[in-house]
């Protein structure tokens, strides 16, 4: 019973700082992708621009073989957005 308790509280705690991580600090995964960017919108932290430049930057990478594996979001996106300059 007690460790029955032991393990809900344990889960309840990761629940909660799972919930209240910051999306951006995600690492880039390309299998969960699709669900990071709907969360990154739905908690409306990044803009129209920054995830027209991230998609772009993502294939970009993808085409050239560039890693993205072990970046955050974040740095995708500071990445992405300095691209985009660049080709501007």
């Amino acid at each position: 019973m007690k460790k029955t308790i032991i393990k809900g509280i344990i889960a309840a705690t990761l629940l909660v700082f799972v919930a209240c991580s910051n999306p951006l600090d995600r690492p880039y995964n390309e299998e969960t992708l699709q669900e990071d960017i709907e969360v990154l919108v739905a908690r409306d932290k990044v803009y129209k621009d920054d995830l027209m430049n991230l998609s772009s930057y993502i294939i970009k990478c993808k085409i050239t073989g560039e890693p993205l594996e072990g970046k955050t979001y974040r740095e995708l996106i500071k990445e992405a957005d300095e691209y985009a300059r660049k080709v501007e």
